[in-house]
């Protein structure tokens, strides 16, 4: 007998233990059918995501979330796992792996997925909403210079978020040139735009949003950015504004393209939607 949907808990995080799906009910053998079926996803050791991760980044971010939840503060998010966190790419790094450092003792561990290393002398630990991390200094020593060196040279400063970050990384292997954080005029006044493409007036704007909204509000964030009259928005809705301001740069003769998270894991897909809206904009320019 399939299980309801509804017996997996929701979780603001993406992120839930084996003892949280216990007390709603499920047994560990739900819990081996729930990974079969997909809609739950191993991360670390009684530790699993609510949702399919979209890539080996995203499967990382997610087991380090759950390690911080798990040791309660113990540790700190630290070597290529800090880097990642705040949106720095790094090269050649063993993604199945997740890395914390112990906040007080000199304790270590290694387990499959993750490996938490012994406390440090000197750099203090910073607390942030998400847990306490070391420093991006210590993490790029801990990481080693020379990996961390070669993916600096793609770093941006103007890039504010780490799903921009990835965006601009899959543009770059893509080879389409582009601009993060362009002012653009329009009518309604200016607007900053997450990208601009530099050969043609294509605006990308990446949705980090998107994908911890509830299923039906997704499905209007994707209908107001088609431009899609049925998305039905009260005017103090947030999706709403976002339309307005959307509609103000095409009114601008920009085309828009949006990203979410799950569609970074398919760069040929974005290839395909951003030749499309250059294809859009040269028809009417012509």
């Amino acid at each position: 007998m399939d299980l309801a949907p509804d017996l997996v808990p929701d979780c603001d995080d993406d992120v839930v233990d084996a003892a949280r799906l216990h007390e709603v009910g499920l047994t560990s053998h739900d819990i081996e059918r729930l990974c079969r079926d997909g809609r739950l996803h191993r991360l670390v050791r009684r530790w699993f995501a609510t949702r399919d991760p979209v890539d080996a980044v995203d499967r990382h971010l997610l087991g380090l979330r759950a390690l911080l939840r798990h040791f309660e503060g113990r540790v700190a998010a630290s070597h290529h796992s800090r880097l990642l966190a705040v949106g720095i790419p790094v090269w050649r790094a063993d993604l199945s792996v997740v890395h914390v450092t112990r906040v007080r003792d000199r304790g270590s561990r290694s387990r499959q997925g993750y490996r938490v290393h012994p406390a440090l002398p000197g750099p203090r630990v910073r607390e942030t909403t998400s847990g306490p991390v070391l420093p991006i200094a210590v993490a790029v020593v801990q990481t080693g210079i020379a990996p961390v060196r070669a993916a600096l040279a793609h770093a941006d400063g103007r890039h504010e978020s780490p799903g921009e970050t990835r965006l601009a990384a899959v543009l770059r292997g893509l080879e389409i040139r582009a601009t993060p954080q362009v002012l653009i005029r329009t009518r309604q006044g200016p607007k900053r735009v997450d990208a601009l493409l530099d050969d043609h007036p294509v605006v990308l704007e990446f949705d980090g949003a998107v994908k911890y909204r509830p299923a039906e509000g997704a499905a209007a964030a994707a209908r107001a950015a088609e431009g899609d009259g049925r998305a039905g928005l009260p005017a103090d809705n947030p999706l709403f504004a976002e339309k307005v301001r959307e509609d103000a740069i095409r009114d601008e003769d920009y085309e828009v393209v949006r990203v979410v998270w799950s569609q970074l894991g398919d760069p040929g897909g974005i290839r395909r939607r951003i030749e499309s809206a250059a294809r859009r904009a040269a028809r009417r320019a012509a």
